[in-house]
């Protein structure tokens, strides 16, 4: 028999979903409940801390965070890091982003949570079909937060498409499924006109994809803030390197303005998580070898000199506005799933991790001089989501794998019982829920070419 907390029926869980008072009772009962069982979730009754900001940056690399911080151009970085504490994330091999942004997202390796690559290995005469947030055997962070009755935002994180109901607003990054076909653009993230279960609550869709419309009429002054004004015009592989580029900086233009408006917001979201993907493409299509080169040997080079350290001043900039959006006492996390390099991702570079705010120690480690070398490792992408539930005053749960990243806290802080930690938070009745959803509708080939164009798949 279903243990009582399980019992709620999906209808039941959609109602609360739709409305924020039913969803926190409803989850507020099933904590108290679930606290009845053996091994279950305890009640979470005590006083919540303070709102967490998140911000994801696929392959944001120390070595030019480090050139670049003498010179005064990420001035946002800088600070978080002179009030808090900073280091490497380690990563995990192979550096495939929908796996690793699903281990930070769950604690779990991708033999628990069910996701190893862009797509399934597909027979002989079959169409290839991209992972999905159906196919994440084990629940998110945002999940967890839900059912404990706290508001959470999540713009843009991989494998979010469809979106499922959470105690806040979802936003996908819907270029796992389907691409705007628009004079070869190859969208990577940001809104698709005409796709339903992009957004959660569904009656946002609407309002957000009307953003998109103001961030196309202000794509060509990004394009040339980042590349010099440079188009790669006369170069049938310059224009592609430009117009897969576009598409990513576009999305994340898209991921800025709704995350913005969320965390304007009342009531304040207890957590609020926003993905870039911008960082990654630039590293790719621009990483100058040897890496000490001023401008990238790839043919693009006259036309996109530059286009790293631009884009990476331009998200620091982003940075700024959402910590002005913050509410006070707010506590920052800023982190990659990995480095970059000259081949790419897939030499697996540790990543870039920075934290700050009221719950997180000031390591005052000096910023001047700093080298690579000198850098600690604080955790790795399996520790994110533990940290968080600590964070937030959350039970941790037994079968993840991560662990807390102590070194972010403050000397004083108390760690948990073990007792404190359940078993589990994947029940049998929220894994049947998943299994018994409709799969989502087969991708188009075109996003299948912009993987193969950016290396990730042969």
């Amino acid at each position: 028999m279903s243990p009582p907390a399980e019992r709620c029926s999906a209808h039941q869980r959609h109602r609360a979903a739709r409305c924020p008072r039913g969803w926190a009772f409803l989850m507020l009962l099933s904590s108290v409940l679930a606290g009845c069982q053996g091994g279950g979730r305890p009640a979470v009754l005590r006083a919540q801390p303070g709102p967490i900001l998140l911000v994801g940056l696929d392959g944001f690399e120390w070595d030019i965070v480090l050139r670049m911080l003498p010179e005064g151009r990420l001035p946002v970085v800088r600070g978080l890091m002179e009030r808090g504490t900073f280091g490497l994330l380690k990563s995990q091999l192979p550096s495939i982003s929908p796996v690793i942004w699903t281990t930070i997202a769950t604690g779990k390796p991708p033999d628990k949570h069910g996701v190893h690559g862009f797509i399934h290995e597909a027979a002989v005469g079959e169409q290839p079909r991209l992972y999905t947030s159906q196919d994440r055997r084990t629940k998110a962070f945002w999940n967890i937060f839900s059912e404990h009755g706290r508001r959470v935002h999540v713009v843009g994180w991989w494998l979010t498409y469809p979106v499922e109901p959470i105690n806040g607003v979802m936003v996908a990054q819907a270029n796992t499924l389907q691409v705007a076909k628009q004079r070869h653009m190859l969208w990577k993230g940001g809104l698709v006109d005409g796709l339903a279960d992009q957004v959660h609550p569904p009656e946002r869709q609407a309002a957000f994809l009307e953003m998109t419309t103001h961030v196309q009429g202000d794509l060509r002054a990004l394009m040339n803030d980042v590349f010099g004004g440079g188009d790669g015009r006369g170069r049938p592989r310059t224009r592609a390197l430009a117009q897969q580029t576009k598409c990513a900086l576009r999305a994340d233009a898209v991921y800025e303005r709704i995350a913005l408006v969320l965390l304007r917001e009342k009531p304040t979201a207890d957590l609020v998580a926003v993905y870039f993907g911008g960082t990654d493409v630039v590293g790719h299509r621009f990483w100058p070898d040897p890496p000490a080169a001023p401008v990238a040997s790839v043919p693009a080079a006259e036309a996109f000199g530059g286009a790293i350290p631009r884009y990476y001043a331009h998200v620091d900039a982003a940075l700024g506005r959402f910590l002005k959006a913050c509410p006070d006492g707010t506590t920052v996390v800023v982190l990659s799933d990995h480095g970059m390099g000259p081949h790419g991702h897939l030499d697996g570079p540790d990543g870039f991790l920075v934290a700050a705010g009221p719950r997180i120690r000031n390591g005052a480690a000096p910023v001047d001089g700093l080298t690579r070398a000198a850098l600690p490792t604080l955790g790795s992408t399996l520790d994110v989501t533990p940290t968080l539930l600590r964070l937030a005053g959350l039970p941790l749960a037994k079968d993840m794998d991560g662990r807390v990243m102590e070194g972010l806290l403050p000397a004083a802080t108390t760690p948990r019982s073990p007792s404190s930690a359940v078993a589990t938070y994947d029940t049998e009745q929220w894994l049947a829920d998943r299994r018994a959803r409709p799969r989502a509708p087969d991708m188009d080939p075109e996003r299948l070419e912009q993987l193969r164009a950016l290396g990730y798949i042969k």
